[in-house]
Parts: C-alpha cells; structure tokens; sequence
C-alpha cells in the first residue's frame, strides 16, 4: 500500500495538485497555524524583533502565523476570530490587558500565552523587569558612573515595574534621582 501512496502522491504532485489545508483542519482538527495578537505599531523595536523570532521558530517547527485582529467591537471577538480561523494556538505580545475580549481569549479553550502579563490560569511568559533595571544600573555603579539616568518608554504594567526597580536600586546606591 505504500508503494501506491507514494506513486498516487508523485502523481499528484506532477500534476500540480497540492493539499488542500482547509479538508486537512478538518481531518486533522489542525490548522498548524498560530495566532499573534499584537495591537500597537510595528516598528517597535523590541515587539518586531519577538515577532521576526517568533516566525523563525514557528516556519521550523511547521507553523504559520497569522496576525490576529478585533474584527468588530464585541468583547468576544478576539476567541471568536480565533476560532473561526481554526487556530492552533494564540500569543498574546502586546494588548490592553483589561480588555473583556483579551481577558475572554485567555480564559478560552484555545491555547494562549501572554507575554508580560500574569491572567490566573493562563500560560505567561513573564521578564523579571524589576531585576533586570537594578542589575543594569548596578553594573554602571560598578563601573564608576554616578549620574545615572532612567528614560522611561510608555506607561504601562512593565514600565512601571523598571521604574520601581530604578527607585529601589538608586536608593540602596545613595543615588539621588
């Protein structure tokens, strides 16, 4: 039998004829493809550089990703999108993370990741951004500077996080800010 798949497969192939991936999710109840929710612009240094990875690393394991959008003003839309495009999965860079229909995708059955944000019962991948200022400035301490400056991004859960890492770390160092 196998002999006749891969000659019926050759032929197909010689043919033209390439699989048809809607029939596959439906047999399958696979997609291989993975969904990116991403809501602020794309020139974000840090965000473009996530995403460029992100497509690497799904490209080598057989994924596409696909940028998913609100598509309409209801809280659901978001998982409602998600499943009507079968995805396999969702990651969660960059949201409004008080948003109903953020909150609706992380609590859904389909799989989602958020990236630097914490939803209870939900897989997050989280920078310890506290640590990672006060080791920063630590370094420049240690490597004589005493002017240190912060120059804080846009307001937010992670900004605020690096901020109270500074304050902490400048006080401990006797570095008046």
């Amino acid at each position: 039998a196998s002999e006749r798949t891969a000659f019926i497969r050759k032929t197909a192939q010689d043919m033209g004829y390439y699989p048809n991936v809607a029939a596959k999710t439906l047999k399958t109840s696979r997609s291989n493809n993975l969904g990116i929710l991403y809501e602020d612009r794309m020139n974000h240094e840090y965000f473009s550089s996530l995403i460029d990875d992100l497509r690497r690393e799904a490209d080598a394991k057989g994924y596409d990703l696909t940028f998913l959008s609100r598509n309409d003003s209801s809280e659901n839309s978001y998982y409602e999108h998600a499943r009507q495009r079968s995805l396999d999965g969702v990651i969660v860079l960059q949201a409004d993370y008080d948003d109903p229909g953020i909150i609706r995708l992380a609590s859904g059955t389909i799989p989602t990741v958020i990236i630097d944000h914490v939803y209870e019962g939900c897989d997050c991948v989280i920078s310890d951004n506290r640590t990672s200022i006060e080791q920063i400035v630590r370094h420049a301490w240690n490597l004589g500077h005493r002017r240190i400056a912060f120059i804080q991004g846009e307001k937010g859960a992670v900004s605020r996080e690096r901020l109270a890492g500074f304050y902490k770390v400048c006080a401990e160092l006797g570095i008046r800010v």
